[in-house]
């Protein structure tokens, strides 16, 4: 007796798996094709939310209509006629092939503009350089008081600065350096009526230092064009820090001499304490140049000991 839920469980399940094709048979058909009403509410649904109204719109063309459809949308997105259709077709492919000449020419030009921009600028480096050995302080407004002195100093300043956003980066720094010197010359020029007997030796002094400008940033353009495999195979370059040592060690007594004289001066405690300033961005500057000597001497290459 008790085997008889074990074969009744066996038949329900044979007649379960028989059964099961059947039923996927009539979803497909109800779902597809058939009259059913639960097919035709499933496909209006997907009609209704899922496809878009141009899909819909051209589900109940030919694509003969299809292609006269695009057509006029696009004359009319063109505005073209149909006497005058191929004239204008004609002139848009000018248009085309204009503007496309144009923006060709405008991306060569720029090519061009950024591969040549870094050498052009090093160049107006040198080209300041020179400016340094001409009267680069020519400009210098005589001053009768420490009101106008200070209204020079700021006006000067501004023009070194635009001068300076007009060189490359790599050197740019560089440039602010040499403006601080060729500011503090300008202003000892300036003032020199204000400093009495020594203002014109002063002002001598000053223009010695502007002239050194020239050899000192003419070797630093020319350490910079030094090349990594240069500097690999024959270390810094020795030849451009001699110049610099040379200057440097000029300065420092040039610097001294204006000090001196400026506090030996019968002008009054404000414009000496505004002209020492000025000359203590020239003694800075010597320290600067005398560390970039010190680089290049320290540098070393695999062939330096053929050289020295």
């Amino acid at each position: 007796m008790k085997i008889y839920p074990y074969i009744i469980s066996v038949v329900a399940f044979v007649f379960f798996v028989a059964s099961v094709p059947i039923t996927f048979a009539h979803t497909g058909e109800t779902g597809t094709g058939g009259d059913s009403s639960v097919g035709v509410t499933a496909s209006s649904h997907v009609d209704s939310t899922k496809v878009k109204p141009s899909t819909r719109l051209r589900a109940n063309l030919s694509p003969k209509e299809v292609r006269e459809r695009r057509v006029k949308r696009f004359r009319e997105n063109n505005r073209l006629t149909a006497s005058t259709s191929d004239e204008t077709r004609t002139a848009l492919k000018e248009r085309v092939l204009e503007n496309r000449t144009r923006r060709l020419k405008s991306h060569i030009e720029d090519r061009l503009r950024n591969a040549t921009s870094t050498r052009v600028r090093e160049r107006n480096l040198e080209q300041f350089a020179e400016r340094f050995r001409s009267n680069d302080f020519a400009t210098a407004t005589p001053v009768w008081n420490v009101r106008q002195l200070k209204r020079i100093i700021k006006e000067r300043r501004q023009e070194l600065a635009g001068e300076a956003s007009s060189i490359a980066t790599s050197s740019r720094q560089t440039m602010k350096r040499i403006n601080r010197v060729r500011l503090a010359v300008h202003s000892i020029i300036a003032a020199k009526k204000m400093l009495g007997v020594s203002g014109k030796t002063v002002s001598k002094i000053a223009e010695q230092v502007n002239e050194s400008l020239a050899s000192t940033t003419q070797a630093q353009v020319q350490i910079k064009r030094r090349g990594f495999w240069t500097r690999l195979f024959f270390g810094g370059d020795r030849q451009a820090a001699k110049t610099i040592q040379r200057e440097v060690t000029q300065n420092r007594e040039r610097v001294q001499q204006m000090n001196t004289l400026i506090n030996q001066s019968s002008t009054n405690a404000d414009v000496k304490t505004t002209l020492q300033t000025q000359v203590q961005a020239m003694k800075d500057e010597q320290k600067n140049l005398q560390s970039v000597a010190d680089e290049q001497k320290s540098l070393w290459g695999i062939f330096s000991w053929r050289l020295f």
